[in-house]
């Protein structure tokens, strides 16, 4: 009886400290409780007041499993060229990006990438059309101004952007503004 007050007690203590708010419409939660940094809530804060739709978040903190997990699914689907598939020369440990910014470090324990989808009333936003919204923010130097109170260097400020068919990957902590596709 007391071991089950005391469990309680200890989540009704706790629980509320780790599904805070971060934003006007996002939770600590949606990150698997790996607290993102504050660059990135900016912009997707900003997706959120634009389309006035629900940003979902679909992939943010990884472990080291599900990392190398996701890059041998994208292996067996062809979707990215190894030796493994037949469709290039290294092997799948050499692709990994290890430094990826949706792996929490001990330089940088905050989440720094993630990858989000949007829905309207016909379906999901096309990752073309989330990527205009970001991109016009981060390039319009509202970004900037919106961050700059953070007091981040300024050669830490820029972001990349990953479009997809129907989702977007942000990452925040570049040294240069950097974009490309992904073929799904």
């Amino acid at each position: 009886m007391l071991k089950s007050k005391i469990l309680i007690q200890l989540d009704m203590c706790y629980y509320p400290y780790m599904d805070r708010k971060l934003s006007k419409n996002f939770k600590l939660s949606e990150f698997d409780f790996v607290p993102p940094d504050l660059r990135l809530i900016a912009i997707l804060q900003k997706v959120r007041n634009e389309t006035g739709k629900p940003v979902k978040i679909t992939n943010a903190a990884r472990d080291i499993k599900e990392h190398v997990k996701i890059y041998k699914d994208l292996e067996k689907r062809k979707k990215i060229k190894t030796k493994g598939n037949g469709l290039g020369d290294n092997d799948l440990i050499d692709i990994i990006p290890w430094g990826s910014r949706h792996l929490p470090n001990f330089k940088n324990p905050y989440l720094r990438a993630c990858d989000i989808q949007c829905r309207h009333l016909d379906g999901n936003y096309s990752g073309d059309e989330i990527y205009q919204i970001v991109s016009e923010y981060v390039d319009g130097g509202n970004y900037l101004s919106d961050i700059s109170l953070m007091q981040y260097g300024k050669d830490d400020v820029y972001v990349g952007l990953g479009i997809g068919k129907d989702f977007l990957h942000i990452d925040v902590d570049r040294n240069t503004n950097t974009v490309w596709k992904y073929d799904y």
